[in-house]
């Protein structure tokens, strides 16, 4: 299906009212929370469960649902074969979406979907320079609440955590002098 230049102009419009509204929306939220330090408490419990999202993607997935307990991607249900229900609508965050720049041989640049095909084929055989930048578009996730997992099976996907790896490799409070600090042993500073 073709879309005409009309219909694009106004699918980009209606994108960038979705993203303005759900800024607008991380702002007030992040106001309500300096006026409210229950709400901040209510937050970073809430922000547990969700370690692998930004914390203004956690604002948007709590404004949404605050019963919400394990949330993913459309495609990463579907990849586990788990079933979003039918009718269910996807929890709107701002997911990465880097942006390709070529850079034209006048010194300009223009983004890879704006190139022509000779710019595209130059740039893939790397006779071109460009560039990476990340910007983030709307997209959506799905609770577990919203899908066909079982849930007298919540608890095994729930209870999962975060593997002990990772805590092994971070630095111990005597690695940043905090246990010497406290007995009064580390030098101060200068």
């Amino acid at each position: 299906m073709t879309f005409t230049r009309k219909q694009k102009e106004e699918y980009r419009k209606q994108r960038r009212e979705t993203e303005d509204a759900l800024k607008t929306k991380i702002q007030d939220i992040a106001t309500s929370y300096k006026e409210s330090p229950e709400k901040l408490a209510d937050f970073f419990s809430f922000s547990a469960r969700f370690h692998n999202y930004s914390p203004r993607n956690v604002m948007l997935i709590r404004d949404q649902n605050p019963g919400a307990m394990l949330c993913k991607p459309f495609v990463l249900w579907k990849d586990e074969g788990v079933q979003v229900k039918k009718g269910e609508r996807g929890m709107k965050i701002f997911v990465p979406a880097p942006i390709t720049y070529i850079e034209t041989g006048s010194g300009e640049e223009v983004a890879f979907s704006q190139a022509t095909s000779a710019q595209q084929e130059a740039y893939k055989k790397g006779e071109l320079p460009g560039r990476q930048k990340m910007a983030y578009k709307v997209g959506h996730v799905f609770d577990i609440a919203q899908t066909d997992f079982p849930p007298e099976e919540y608890p095994k996907l729930l209870s999962v955590g975060v593997s002990s790896v990772p805590h092994r490799q971070l630095p111990t409070a005597k690695a940043y002098g905090l246990a010497e600090a406290r007995q009064g042993r580390c030098k101060s500073p200068g």
